[in-house]
């Protein structure tokens, strides 16, 4: 660990207030937060959060870079956090994956952070079947032949 330019230390999840969390229902706040130290001055980094389901499909992935977010300069220790303001994960477990990397294009990150209990999801009849709750709305309509 010493070699490293950063370092995850740690990843926390948290629901909307900020409490730590692993049960989550469709449409429920996630906060992912990201504790970090750079041992080394690093210029704008890339911060990557993805989510896997337990069967290992890919779900959902983000990055500050795809956010055009630029860091500047970062020494030492600091908090980042992604905020999902409304789950749309349908029942089921996900495991968070945290990697920092130089560019989102870069395959090997400088560090990875793989949560070691992610997240479990329950959702209700009505938000459907699948991977993700969408809105949907059925409308009703008679067909009369005139």
């Amino acid at each position: 660990p010493y070699d490293l330019v950063i370092e995850i230390t740690a990843v926390v999840l948290c629901d909307g207030d900020g409490k730590k969390k692993c049960f989550f229902r469709t449409q429920d706040e996630l906060q992912v937060r990201v504790q970090y130290v750079a041992h080394q001055s690093i210029f704008n980094p890339v911060f990557r959060v993805q989510i896997f389901r337990s069967d290992g499909l890919f779900c959902h992935g983000m990055n500050t870079e795809r956010h055009e977010m630029n860091l500047g300069r970062i020494d030492g220790e600091g908090t980042i956090i992604l905020r999902y303001p409304a789950l749309k994960l349908l029942n089921g477990d996900y495991s968070i994956r945290v990697s920092v990397l130089l560019s989102q294009y870069d395959e090997i990150p400088l560090h990875e952070f793989v949560v070691s209990q992610g997240i479990h999801m329950e959702s209700k009849m009505k938000d459907g079947g699948g991977i993700f709750a969408m809105p949907t709305e059925w409308i009703p309509s008679r067909f009369d032949d005139d």
